[in-house]
């Protein structure tokens, strides 16, 4: 039989009216061709030329009146965009835009340049677009990108919203981060900051579907550096204040720890001044991280002392606030602050036990192996980390992991393992590449260079020393320069040409390390210019 529209209008005008009549109730609605064709008795050939998006089979329940509520408009959609993914002739597509024309279901809003239709009720948009399952819409939404990519070169600009959402809808993550990216840029410029927000958000969003990678962890910097300018003409300085703590950890992962410092000093500030204990804890640990990659450790302690005051003001076993606790006794450790470093080590060991999560255990141990190594306990070290690639099937903490064998294969390398020291070494040094983690790279190289060099393979100890020296110049890293120096003259003494090179390494390694408090490396110097012959002419005092 004919699709006879009054009969399927006079019939949504019905249930219309009963939801006006009981705003409060739930209903439960069937639309689209199989309430037609089984209900009313349509024929399904009839009512297959029609476009899926406005006739697939709905069901839910809930008030569409409160639905049609949340939108204040329908998008105007284009005849050519319909055409392009209705996958129906131009003659057929034309034909059932018109029966729904003519049932009221929509109408034109534009002839010129194109012709452009709308829905006339929002719920009709609302209750169409619900027909369809997830992977329909979203492959809809992904043709949709394509065609407005297609039809719209050189004017992007002017489709950006439209780009923006269907990128997003269509799961299509790295054109979603784009366009939404750029979309916020474009509503912050005329100060529409609610919405910018709303854009810089979602971005944030469609980055986090992607891989990890180092040219998606700067987009995801540059777009909370976007979010945090957004913020501010908003007055919230909460959120603005979380921003700037994240920032500062990104910049400290990417070996950047001036700007990380720079980020980081504005968010404690935002944490006390809103009485927000979690904000001022994790940005004065962020803080203070930066600090220590630095070299800058009696500022970083300060930062470290601050965070676990904060984050331990309720006594309360919080997996941060082991991370403090961890990072705390590392830095006491590089200044020589053995026994604090290790009631602080032991601390946050029980807290780790208390909580009883993988994560907890690998901060807890790494602090602890960290101080063992200082310390030259070498054996103590490997068994306090060296559980740690086990847990690869339990947990997904790369950058933890990377920390874990670091220290694992210097403490093997210095306990006499060497032959198993290096390949875990290697390994850290490349997976930390991969990812990104550019800060104490530099560390890592010097613990891979001494491991060459006890192995008798001076050639790459030399290549890995003067590597780690570069980067640890190029990622503003003073502690670690003074490491790789005093590699340096060690291998120039023990098997250069140029002893005056060696003495000049070390004592150089003597001032940065002077300057920096480390106390341990000052006296290893000393002990290994005495031993070696060089004299000792540049003691500089341990500060």
């Amino acid at each position: 039989m004919p699709l006879d529209t009054t009969r399927l209008r006079d019939e949504i005008r019905k249930v219309y009216s009963e939801v006006v009549g009981d705003p409060k109730k739930g209903y439960h609605f069937h639309t689209g061709p199989e309430y037609a064709a089984e209900r009313l008795g349509y024929s399904r050939a009839e009512l297959a030329e029609l476009p899926d998006a406005v006739t697939a089979p709905f069901a839910g329940v809930g008030n569409p009146r409160e639905r049609a509520a949340d939108r204040d408009d329908t998008e105007d959609v284009p005849f050519v965009l319909l055409h392009a993914i209705a996958e129906l002739p131009e003659e057929a597509l034309g034909a059932g835009l018109g029966r729904l024309q003519a049932a009221e279901f929509l109408y034109e809003t534009s002839l010129f340049p194109d012709i452009e239709y709308t829905f006339k009720h929002a719920l009709t948009h609302e209750v169409a677009y619900g027909t369809l399952l997830q992977e329909r819409r979203r492959a809809l939404h992904a043709r949709i990108v394509d065609v407005l990519e297609s039809r719209a070169r050189g004017r992007l600009g002017e489709q950006l919203d439209r780009l923006a959402h269907h990128a997003f809808a269509g799961e299509v993550w790295d054109r979603a981060a784009g366009y939404l990216r750029a979309a916020g840029a474009k509503a912050a410029s005329r100060s529409a900051y609610r919405e910018a927000v709303t854009c810089f958000e979602r971005a944030l969003s469609a980055l986090g579907h992607l891989p990890e990678s180092r040219d998606t962890l700067e987009q995801r910097l540059d777009l909370r550096l976007d979010l945090r300018r957004a913020l501010l003409p908003l007055g919230d300085a909460r959120r603005a204040g979380r921003i700037a703590a994240y920032m500062a950890n990104h910049f400290w992962w990417v070996g950047a720890p001036g700007r990380a410092i720079e980020a980081g000093e504005r968010a404690p500030a935002s944490g006390g001044s809103l009485g927000d204990v979690t904000l001022e804890a994790t940005a004065s640990f962020y803080l203070g991280q930066a600090y220590c990659a630095q070299g800058s450790y009696a500022i970083a302690l300060a930062s470290l002392r601050k965070a676990v005051h904060a984050g331990g003001r309720d006594s309360q076993p919080r997996p941060a606030f082991v991370l403090y606790l961890s990072w705390l006794a590392r830095c006491l450790a590089e200044r020589g602050e053995f026994e604090e470093a290790l009631a602080v080590a032991e601390e946050a060991a029980r807290m780790a036990e208390a909580i009883d999560r993988p994560a907890s255990r690998l901060a807890a141990d790494q602090g602890r192996a960290f101080l063992r190594v200082r310390c030259g306990e070498f054996a103590l070290a490997i068994a306090d980390v060296g559980g740690h690639r086990a847990l690869r099937l339990v947990v997904n903490l790369p950058p933890q992991l990377v920390l874990s064998d670091s220290l694992l294969g210097y403490a093997c390398a210095r306990g006499g393992r060497v032959s198993e020291a290096i390949p875990t070494l290697e390994q850290a040094v490349d997976q930390a590449t991969a990812m990104g983690l550019m800060v104490e790279q530099a560390l890592r190289a010097t613990w891979l260079g001494e491991a060459y060099l006890l192995a008798g393979r001076i050639d790459d100890a030399t290549r890995l020393a003067r590597s780690a020296l570069a980067s640890a110049r190029a990622h503003e890293e003073r502690g670690n320069e003074a490491y790789a120096l005093r590699l340096l003259g060690e291998i120039e003494a023990r098997h250069g040409s140029a002893r005056r090179d060696a003495g000049t390494h070390y004592q150089r390694s003597i001032v940065l390390a002077g300057e920096s408090g480390m106390r341990p490396l000052v006296d290893q110097c000393h002990r290994e210019m005495a031993s070696l012959g060089l004299g000792d002419r540049a003691g500089a005092p341990a500060g």
